[in-house]
């Protein structure tokens, strides 16, 4: 039996795709919780432009409240923009939670099997042990008669 384990470059190689996996999860986790944000700005801009033109309203400023009610459009396109970048986002995100996990599961089989290599080979090991001692007793016994 060999000390080695024969399959340690398959373990390092899916270490290294777990790795990479995980880095995409952060990667998207980031890009979704910016999107989230600019999106929560978008509301919080939308709101405030909403009560802008009923004050304008309230003053009598009907020139500006077209001019609100334009840009509130225009606010309401990008927000709905921003909605479908953040479920696009969401999306992609448990995608790669999936992938990682997979990755993740893959790996912890080759460290399983790895693990199990050992084991046996201390085992093997204990097992030449036991037959050199034998040996060894009964080379000495043979002499002493």
């Amino acid at each position: 039996m060999n000390a080695k384990f024969k399959l340690e470059k398959v373990l390092e190689h899916r270490e290294r795709l777990y790795e990479l996996e995980k880095n995409k999860l952060r990667e998207l986790e980031t890009k979704l919780r910016t999107i989230t944000a600019q999106l929560m700005e978008m509301l919080e801009t939308e709101k405030q432009k909403h009560a802008e033109k009923e004050e304008a309203k309230l003053s009598g400023q009907m020139q500006f409240v077209r001019m609100y009610d334009e840009y509130i459009l225009k606010l309401e396109g990008h927000r709905k923009t921003m909605e479908r970048m953040a479920h696009d986002a969401r999306i992609a995100v448990e995608r790669q939670k999936k992938k990682t996990v997979q990755a993740m599961n893959n790996h912890k089989i080759m460290l399983k099997l790895k693990e199990k290599h050992v084991k046996d080979y201390m085992a093997y090991l204990d097992k030449e042990e036991m037959k050199m001692i034998d040996e060894l007793i009964v080379s000495r016994s043979g002499r002493n008669e």
